[in-house]
Parts: C-alpha cells; sequence; structure tokens
C-alpha cells in the first residue's frame, strides 16, 4: 500500500530481501508479537483468507480509500472474507492532506468503511496512512490535520455504539512531520531496517522522530515484500507490539444510562429505592421499578451487557452492593464500608468493575465485575471529589480526582501505566464531570453552581470553553442523548422537576418536565 519507499531504509538488495522473507517463514511459528499484513486491490481480489489465517497472521488492515473520491475496489470482499476466515480485519485511508479537509476525507472513508467498523470482537482499529506531505488544507500542521481525523473517526464510531482508538500509520523519519499532540493515536511505523519482527524495533531509524516517546509504537510495518500463503507476490507484513492484536480490537461503547439499548442516554431518577427511566427517543417512554432503600447510593454499570444500563445501589450502612441485571434477577456482595464513595470502572473490559474511594485514607479499592478479584491503590486525599476516565485511551480506568480546595485535577493512568498528572481548572463549589468532546472520556467539565456557567477543558489539546446554562440548584450530566455522537449537557431542576437539555453539536436547548423535588439525577 505504500509509495514512500525513497523514506524508509531501502538498502537491502532483492537477494537480501527474498532471503529474509525465508527466515520470516521460521519466526512466524514462534511469534512472541502478533503477526498481521496489510492489502489493497494491489494484492488483488483473490487473497485467500484462511490460507492467510493458517500462516499465522491474525490481523490485517484493508484499504478502504483515498482522498475524497478513490474506493478500493477489493475493500469489501476483503473485509467480509478475511472476518469470516477468522482474521481480524482493520480499514485503513491513504489520506492527500495537501488536496482536501481532513473532515471530508474522513466522511468519504466512514461512507465507505463505516459499516465494517463494528464491536464484533473482529475489527481492528482504524488506520490513517499519511505519507504524502506536500501542505495541509483547512488545518495548522500535519498533526491538527491527522488529529481531526482521527477525532471525526471517532465521534462517528461513538455513534454507533463503537469505541476506537485509530492509528497513525508513518515511516520512522516521517513521523518527525508530527508533534506530541499525535501520541493520543496508535502509532502505526514503517521501517525496513532488517530486524527481527519478533524483537527489533522500528525506531532504529530515526529514533529521534518518535514524537509517541522514545522507543514507543503500537504497530510496525517491517517490510513490504514478505511471502504469505494466501497472498500472490510480496506483501507489506506488520506486527502488533503485543502477543495478541486483541488491545486493539474496536470496543462497544460505554453510554451513561442506556437502560433501553438504543445507543442513546436516558434519563434516570432514584428516591429511596424507587427508580424512573425515561428513553431520550421517541415519545419518552417512562420505566419504573423497586430496587434498593432509603440511604443507599446508586449507580449504573454494565454487568450483563457491554452497552446496556443496569442499576445498582451501594448500601453505606453494610458496606455492600445489589445489582440488578437486564434480565431483572439480581446478585449483591461486600465491598466497602460506611463513608465510602462508590463509582464504577472497566478494568475488566467493561463498565462493570465495583471501586470505592475512601475519603478518609485516599485509597481506592477495585473490585473486577468478570473474576471477583480485588486490587487497591492510593491516590487522593479527604475532601477530594473521585471519578473514572479515559484520559490514555485504554479505556474507563483512569483514577481521577478533583480538589476542590485548590481547583486542581489529578489523573492517575489506569493498568500497568500508572503516571500521574495533574492540572489546574475549577474552584471550590464547582461540579466537576468527565466528558468526550474531544472523542473520549478524557475533557474535564466543570458546572458552577452560582453563575450556572459550564466550563470544558478539551483533554486532547488542553483549549478551554464556557458557556451559560443552569442555574442554582442544578443537578448536572454529560450524555449522548441525540445519538450523533457529541456529548450533550443535561440539566435536571428538581424544584420544578424540569430537565434541560443543551444539545452538544447545534446549541439548542429542549426542556421537559420528569420527576419532582423528591428524587435526584443518577449518573454513570
Amino acid at each position: 500500500m505504500k509509495v514512500f519507499r525513497s523514506r524508509i531504509n531501502t538498502t537491502w538488495t532483492t537477494a537480501i530481501i527474498a532471503a529474509l522473507g525465508l527466515t520470516l517463514g521460521v519466526r512466524d511459528t514462534m511469534a512472541s508479537r502478533a503477526l498481521g499484513i496489510d492489502v489493497s486491490s494491489f494484492q488483488g481480489s483473490g487473497v485467500n483468507w484462511t490460507s492467510v489465517k493458517g500462516s499465522g497472521r491474525t490481523f490485517a488492515w484493508a484499504k478502504a480509500t483515498e482522498g475524497t473520491t478513490i474506493t478500493d475496489s477489493d475493500f469489501t470482499i476483503n473485509q467480509n472474507n478475511g472476518k469470516a476466515a477468522g482474521m481480524i480485519m482493520g480499514a485503513y485511508h491513504f489520506a492527500h492532506p495537501a488536496s482536501a479537509s481532513a473532515a471530508s476525507e474522513e466522511n468519504h472513508f466512514w461512507s465507505v468503511a463505516g459499516n465494517y467498523i463494528d464491536a464484533d470482537g473482529k475489527t481492528l482499529m482504524p488506520m490513517l496512512d499519511m505519507e504524502v506531505f506536500s501542505g495541509h488544507v483547512s488545518a495548522s500542521s500535519y498533526s491538527d490535520w491527522a488529529n481531526q481525523w482521527n477525532n471525526a473517526a471517532v465521534a462517528d464510531a461513538s455513534a454507533k455504539g463503537v469505541k476506537i482508538t485509530p492509528f497513525i500509520y508513518t515511516s520512522a523519519c516521517s513521523a518527525c512531520n508530527f508533534d506530541g499532540s499525535v501520541a493520543v493515536w496508535n502509532a502505526d511505523i514503517a521501517d525496513y531496517n532488517g530486524e527481527s519482527s519478533q524483537t527489533g524495533t522500528p525506531w532504529s531509524t530515526c529514533g529521534s522522530c518518535a514524537v509517541w516517546g522514545s522507543g514507543v509504537w503500537d504497530a510496525w510495518q517491517y517490510t513490504d515484500s514478505a511471502s504469505v500463503s494466501g497472498v500472490s507476490g510480496g506483501v507489506d507484513a506488520d506486527v502488533i507490539n503485543n502477543a495478541s492484536a486483541s488491545p486493539y480490537v474496536a470496543q462497544a461503547s460505554y453510554l451513561p444510562g442506556d437502560f433501553n439499548n438504543d445507543g442513546r442516554t436516558d434519563y434516570v431518577l432514584f428516591n429511596a429505592g424507587s427508580w424512573q427511566t425515561r428513553s431520550s427517543t421517541g415519545t419518552g417512554a417512562i420505566t419504573t421499578f423497586s430496587f434498593g432503600t432509603a440511604g443507599d447510593i446508586p449507580v449504573i454499570g454494565n454487568w450483563s451487557s457491554p452497552t446496556a444500563g443496569e442499576a445498582a445501589v451501594f448500601r453505606p450502612s453494610l458496606g455492600k452492593w445489589f445489582v440488578r441485571f437486564q434480565s431483572g434477577g439480581s446478585s449483591s456482595f461486600l465491598w466497602g464500608t460506611n463513608g465510602d464513595i462508590p463509582l464504577i470502572g472497566a478494568w475488566s473490559g467493561q463498565m462493570r468493575d465495583q471501586t470505592v474511594f475512601r475519603p478518609s485514607s485516599g485509597i481506592w479499592y477495585i473490585r473486577y465485575g468478570d473474576t471477583g478479584n480485588t486490587t487497591s491503590l492510593q491516590y487522593g486525599q479527604a475532601g477530594d471529589i473521585p471519578m473514572v476516565g479515559d484520559f490514555d485511551g485504554k479505556g474507563m480506568k483512569d483514577q481521577v480526582v478533583f480538589r476542590p480546595s485548590t481547583g486542581t485535577w489529578f489523573v492517575r493512568f489506569g493498568g500497568t501505566d500508572g503516571s500521574s498528572h495533574s492540572f489546574a481548572w475549577g474552584a471550590a463549589g464547582d461540579i466537576p464531570m468527565i466528558g468526550a468532546w474531544s472523542g473520549q472520556m478524557r475533557d474535564a467539565c466543570l458546572f458552577r453552581p452560582s453563575t450556572g456557567t459550564w466550563y470544558v477543558r478539551f483533554g486532547s489539546d488542553g483549549h478551554t470553553v464556557s458557556f451559560p446554562f443552569g442555574a442554582n440548584g442544578d443537578q448536572p450530566m454529560v450524555g449522548n442523548i441525540f445519538g450523533h455522537g457529541v456529548i450533550d449537557q443535561i440539566l435536571f431542576r428538581p424544584s420544578t422537576g424540569t430537565w434541560y437539555v443543551r444539545d452538544g453539536q447545534s446549541g439548542t436547548v429542549y426542556n421537559f418536565a420528569f420527576g419532582n423535588s423528591s428524587y435526584s439525577l443518577v449518573h454513570e
């Protein structure tokens, strides 16, 4: 698929390349990094994907589009046959940033590839192929152009309930065209340096261009001349920097309070064990059920479904959780103590992990919803307001606290990273939230009751916006009410039993009556 071989180390002779291809065939049987290929119509429509899978390859990207008008003639057959053979299949777009805006090129890509980007366990994150560096339309830099394209793809995927973090493909040396702002996306680096795909690195060439971080990469295209069973002629060969491509498979998006599983946030109220949900689609059908009792703290998670919301309560007096499944069944378990603040996270892959933050010690206690295993860590102090976010793009498992006394946010990346970051944003009395205006749950948001003002800080680049919406006494939350993948601002006014919804895309405000002053809003 690549055209910039002059930018990549091409000092090998044809004989050496052929010999390397034979050597790679031996290594494939002992792969510690997942093996894959990428294809386009250059390979023709006759790729035998069963043979490709049998050769030890587990993933592939197939070209979908180029620019604003070109559609790869073999994209559909590659996607369908690849997935049918058990391959994890992704789509890629060849960019011409000097010819068109990122938005117009992404629109073309999504119109072709969108139907193949699903939370089906078989979809590899899409890839933006950046090889042409002769200018950038409607963007301040190549990084800005790439970020615009990727953010648009993330929003389109989110609108259909799919969570993605796209790859940026470029050569090791061409990576110098970018800056560190692209580090939020997966890095797919091309470098034909002759090193072993299983032990080498794409950064042996132009290592100073590694804007993702020194030596950091997610995928590596290590040759364009691999011999792979099922493919006629040489083909681009890749490895994932992991034994499996699973961490890079598209997942179902978490939508707070989506009780009817329609891909939109619903309106949810709780009062002393009484729940009311109002659908955000159609005529706004209202459902009521009893679950819990006075003094319980309500939360919403995804225990039995990756997308449909399910009710849960934490009972401080007992340190006990109660979960109500979509089927109507329930379960309970001890986890926490009086004074703990309950939250839900996705350390195990979906929003079903029970978490309590203990203000007295600043310790987080996490219980994994899939296995019941537990862990704990210290992050925060008394007076902090805890939240769970996705600042590093690896899922809803980052520990976040807002410290009202100093107006400071502290973010600890979850998983194996554990690094911590902080920034000043807000003041005492503000109500903190996390939203996905920039494509994932990493945007710091504040509602200031004293002025009825919202403040949003975008986690992608740190820029900020503010706007008036609401009044003192309103209860705020964010969600995807209209199903367009853009975060909407939501307020419940207990004094009048009125909801106000601000469309995050158009800014239009809607209101309707639902509930009364005895109820409180429930959010994720």
